[in-house]
């Protein structure tokens, strides 16, 4: 039997250029971003981006002490008090912009003779 008529066996599993692929990719795109936000604080001159750790920030432990969980607690909820009028505020936005473009949507039928 001759080796010419042979049909060479297809490897089994992805190529092996996308295997590197991806694992260059789990390496390189984190350490771009990283170096990347580090680049970009340097030449803003943001010292106090430059002189954080990279990766996450450490969660601070809740403190135990009363008035510092009362300061928090009333802080937090001043907060959410400005976040809800900031909320409605933006709400009545809204509703003027939609009352607007009925408005507008209302003329453009009367003009064109649909709204009849």
């Amino acid at each position: 039997m001759s080796t010419k008529n042979r049909i060479p066996q297809q490897p089994r599993g992805p190529p092996r250029n996308l295997l590197v692929l991806f694992t260059l990719s789990a390496v390189v795109v984190p350490f771009c971003f990283i170096a990347g936000t580090k680049l970009d604080a340097w030449v803003r001159g943001d010292k106090e981006l430059l002189d954080a750790p990279s990766g996450p920030a450490p969660a601070l432990p809740p403190s135990d002490d009363p008035k510092e969980r009362g300061k928090r607690r009333s802080a937090l909820i001043e907060e959410a008090k400005m976040l809800e009028a900031e909320r409605e505020v933006l709400d009545q936005r809204l509703g003027r912009v939609k009352e607007r473009i009925a408005e507008k949507a209302a003329r453009a039928a009367r003009a064109t003779g649909q709204g009849q």
